[in-house]
């Protein structure tokens, strides 16, 4: 009974973690190619050895396209949320992306390549570091006036102390 509720509490938790996603993708790859060894091991056909083993590489390109997708959507997500704009998707497979962009015919969807993806990180980093700068600049004057601040309280303090002794 523990068990289930763990298994669909980490279900829910696929597209929230990058570790965690990735640990996912790397488990269900796993999964599939020890089910495709006892095939292997299993069959006496040379052609029918071929398609096992075809059929495990198309379905790990299947797993790590998928895995591709989903960090994309989450760029895309973060990127939208600081209102940055990404490389356009193209709207098909002969259209000029400039590298960016690739197309999973086996999972049907678009998927950033690394060129893409370290594009839009980049930009994800400038703008939120742009704000972070932004942000301090705004608050620079309250570390000015808590400084001003102490030293006032410090020197009244001084001073009370020496009235006191007098």
């Amino acid at each position: 009974m523990e068990s289930g509720r763990i298994e669909s509490w980490l279900r829910r938790m696929v597209g929230r973690f990058e570790l965690y996603d990735r640990w996912y993708y790397e488990r269900k790859k796993l999964k599939v190619t020890r089910i495709a060894q006892t095939k292997h091991r299993s069959t006496k056909d040379q052609n029918e050895k071929k398609y096992v083993l075809e059929d495990l590489k198309e379905e790990l390109r299947y797993c790590e396209d998928r895995f591709r997708i989903l960090m994309t959507t989450r760029l895309q997500k973060k990127a939208h949320k600081l209102t940055l704009s990404i490389p356009v998707i193209p709207y098909n497979e002969k259209t000029e992306h400039e590298g960016y962009w690739e197309f999973s015919m086996r999972a049907v969807d678009w998927y950033l390549t690394e060129k893409g993806v370290q594009e839009v990180r980049n930009r994800i980093r400038n703008e939120e570091r742009e704000r972070a700068e932004l942000k301090n600049l705004k608050l620079g004057w309250i570390h000015s006036l808590t400084g001003v601040i102490g030293a006032t309280i410090g020197l009244i303090a001084i001073i009370a102390s020496i009235l006191k002794s007098c």
